[in-house]
C-alpha cells in the first residue's frame, strides 16, 4: 500500500460535536517500505537488520538475547522428525508474557537528476532552374529543444524501536527436573500456559506442549529449553509450599551461577563428557551455554568451538548458531560470507529461521550478491514452514509489488497466515486490505477485527484506527467512550513501522480526536475511560514511552 500513512479520510459528521479533523487515515505507508522510496533490497533488509536473524533476527545484542542463545528453530506441526514421539506429562508452574524490544536503521539514500531533452526540427527548400542552368536551391529551418529534469531528494537514515511478545514458561519434567520454556510470538504461536498438566513431546532442546482451543482442535506448540536444572537439585531448591521457578526478566544480567536456573555443575561436566566424546546435541547445548555464560564464565570462542563441531557433524541448529557468531563477530572475525555460508547449510536442511536470514542478507548483499529473487526464494520456504515473520514480509513484498508482481489478493493470503498465529504487524495490514477493499471484498467489520488484534498487542496504528472505527460506527458500534480509549493508547504506546515523522503527525492526529470525543463524553464516563487507558498501559510497560 503505496499511499500516506495519513492521508485524509472522509468521517461521517459525529452528533453534537464539530467536524473532526483530519484524524485517521484508510490510506498507509506500508510496514516495511514505502515503494515510492526505497526497493526490495532496502525496504527488507532495513526492516530486519537487526530483526530477523538470531531465531529473532541477527540482532544478538541484547543482554537477554545473550541469554538465550539456544534459540527458535521452526519445525512446522508435520515435521518429518517430530513425529512418533511418546508424549510425556509435564506440570507448568507458572508462566510470564514479556516484550523484546529491538530497533533497526533504514540506509539514506542519495539524491538523484536526471535530464531528457527533446528535439524537434523542420525544413523547407525549393529548386529552381529558370529555364536556363545551373540549378539553383534555397531552404529554411527551424527547430526547437525542450528539456525536462526530473529530481529525487535524498533521504536520510531512520531509526525504529519494534517489539516482540515472548512467553516464558517454568514447567517440571516427569523426572522431576524444573526446565524454563521460551517461545516467541511473530514467529510462530505461542500461549500464555496456565498452572497445571499438558501433554507434551522431547525433541532435543525442546518441547512440544499440546493445548486446545474451544473448539477441541489440538495444536503443538514449540518452546525451547532455556535452562534445566537436574531433578537432585530442584528437590533441594523446592519450597514447602506451591513450586515456583525464577524466570530472568528480558533486562536482566545473565544469571549468576547460584539461579535456580543455571544447570549444575554435575550437569554441565556430564555435557562436556558427551560433547568431547562427539556428541552433536551435546556439543550444541555446551556451545549454547558459553555463548550465554550460563554455569561457565561467558566465552564467545568456546561457543564457536562447539557449535563448529556440531555444525560439521551436520546439525542444522548449530550451523545457524554458528551463521549467527559469523555475523556478529562474537568469538570469530565477523565474516558476513561465512555466515552466509552456514545459514544457507541450515536453510538447505528445511530451518526456516535459517532460510528467512538467508533471504534477509540476499536482500541487503551482505556476504552475497545483492539478489531480490533469491530474497522471495528463501522467504517463501520459510513462510510456507509457517514462519510468521516471514509470511508477513512475503505478504508485503506483494502488497508493494517489491520483487514480485503486485497482487494484494496474495498479499491477503501471507498476511492473514501470519496474523492468525498473533503477528500484530500483519494484523493491522490486514485490517488495512479489508478496509480498502484490496485484494479482498472490502468489509468494515473485518477491518476493525483485525485492528483490534494488533491494537490489543500495543500496535499504536492500530489503535489509531481503531478509535476512528469507533468514533465514526465503521465496522463496530459508534461508541465515544471506546473511541477516546483506543486513541488515548495510540498517543502513549510505542510506535513501530514508522517513519519518525509519520509517528508525531499520528500522535498529533490521535490526540486531536481524543480531545474533541471528550467533550462528547460525561466527566464520570470520562474519568472512568481513563482510568482503563492508565491501568492498560500500567499492565503493559513495555508499551508506552
Amino acid at each position: 500500500m503505496n499511499a500516506g500513512l495519513l492521508g485524509k479520510v472522509d468521517l461521517p459528521p459525529i452528533a453534537g460535536a464539530a467536524q473532526l479533523p483530519d484524524p485517521l487515515t484508510r490510506r498507509r505507508t506500508d510496514v516495511l517500505c514505502h515503494a515510492s522510496m526505497i526497493g526490495l533490497a532496502d525496504a527488507l533488509y532495513l526492516a530486519h537488520t537487526l530483526f530477523g536473524r538470531r531465531k529473532a533476527g541477527i540482532m544478538r545484542s541484547s543482554s537477554f538475547l545473550g541469554s538465550l542463545a539456544v534459540m527458535l528453530l521452526f519445525v512446522s506441526s508435520n515435521a518429518a522428525f517430530a513425529k512418533g514421539k511418546p508424549r510425556i506429562t509435564i506440570e507448568v508452574v507458572n508462566s510470564e508474557t514479556s516484550q523484546r524490544q529491538y530497533t533497526y536503521t533504514t540506509p539514506g539514500r542519495k539524491g538523484t537528476s536526471q535530464t531528457n531533452c527533446n528535439t524537434n526540427g523542420t525544413t523547407n527548400g525549393t529548386i529552381n532552374d529558370y529555364g536556363v542552368g545551373p540549378i539553383q536551391t534555397s531552404s529554411t529551418g527551424n527547430s526547437n529543444t525542450n528539456c525536462t529534469t526530473t529530481t529525487t531528494a535524498a533521504t536520510p537514515p531512520q531509526t525504529y524501536v519494534r517489539s516482540i511478545t515472548q512467553e516464558h514458561v517454568n514447567a517440571i519434567l516427569p523426572d522431576g527436573r524444573q526446565v524454563t520454556l521460551w517461545c516467541q510470538n511473530g514467529f510462530r504461536h505461542c500461549d500464555y500456559l496456565l498452572p497445571g498438566k499438558y501433554e507434551a513431546e522431547i525433541d532435543g532442546n525442546s518441547l512440544f506442549v499440546y493445548v486446545h482451543d474451544l473448539s477441541g482442535k489440538e495444536h503443538r506448540i514449540k518452546y525451547k529449553a532455556v535452562s534445566i536444572q537436574e531433578a537432585a537439585v530442584a528437590q533441594q531448591a523446592e519450597p514447602e509450599t506451591e513450586p515456583t521457578a525464577t524466570i530472568p526478566p528480558p533486562s536482566s544480567a545473565q544469571p549468576s551461577a547460584n539461579s535456580e536456573a543455571v544447570p549444575s555443575a554435575e550437569g554441565i561436566g556430564t555435557l562436556k563428557v558427551q560433547a568431547a566424546a562427539g556428541d552433536a546435541d551435546a556439543q550444541l547445548r555446551l556451545g549454547a551455554l558459553y555463548e550465554q555464560g550460563e554455569g561457565v564464565v561467558q566465552d564467545y570462542i568456546q561457543a564457536e568451538t562447539w557449535y563448529s563441531k556440531a555444525a560439521q557433524q551436520g546439525n542444522a541448529e548449530a550451523q545457524f548458531d554458528l551463521g549467527g557468531l559469523y555475523y556478529d563477530g562474537k568469538g570469530v572475525s565477523q565474516d558476513y560470507a561465512q555466515a552466509a555460508i552456514w545459514y544457507r547449510k541450515a536453510a538447505e536442511q528445511g530451518d526456516a529461521d535459517a532460510q528467512f536470514n538467508l533471504g534477509l542478507m540476499y536482500a541487503g548483499g551482505e556476504g552475497v550478491p545483492q539478489d531480490e529473487s533469491e530474497t522471495v526464494h528463501w522467504f517463501h520456504k520459510a513462510a510456507e514452514q509457517g514462519l510468521a515473520v516471514a509470511q508477513f514480509d512475503l505478504g508485503s513484498l506483494f502488497d508493494n509489488g517489491l520483487g514480485v508482481p503486485q497482487d494484494h489478493a496474495q498479499a491477503a493470503i501471507w498476511y492473514r497466515k501470519a496474523a492468525e498465529q498473533g503477528n500484530a504487524d500483519a494484523q493491522e495490514e490486514l485490517g488495512g486490505l479489508y478496509s480498502f477493499g484490496r485484494g479482498v471484498p472490502q468489509d468494515e467489520a473485518q477491518a476493525a477485527f483485525w485492528y483490534r488484534r494488533a491494537a490489543e498487542q500495543g500496535d499504536a496504528k492500530a489503535q489509531f484506527m481503531l478509535g476512528g472505527d469507533y468514533a465514526t460506527g465503521q465496522g463496530v458500534p459508534q461508541d465515544y467512550a471506546e473511541a477516546y480509549f483506543w486513541l488515548d493508547l495510540a498517543v502513549a504506546s510505542k510506535v513501530t513501522r514508522m517513519d519518525p515523522n509519520d509517528i508525531a503527525k499520528l500522535r498529533e492526529k490521535a490526540a486531536k480526536t481524543r480531545d474533541l470525543i471528550a467533550s462528547l463524553l460525561t466527566p464520570a464516563d470520562l474519568s472512568r475511560v481513563q482510568e482503563r487507558a492508565r491501568k492498560w498501559l500500567e499492565d503493559h510497560p513495555a508499551n508506552p514511552q
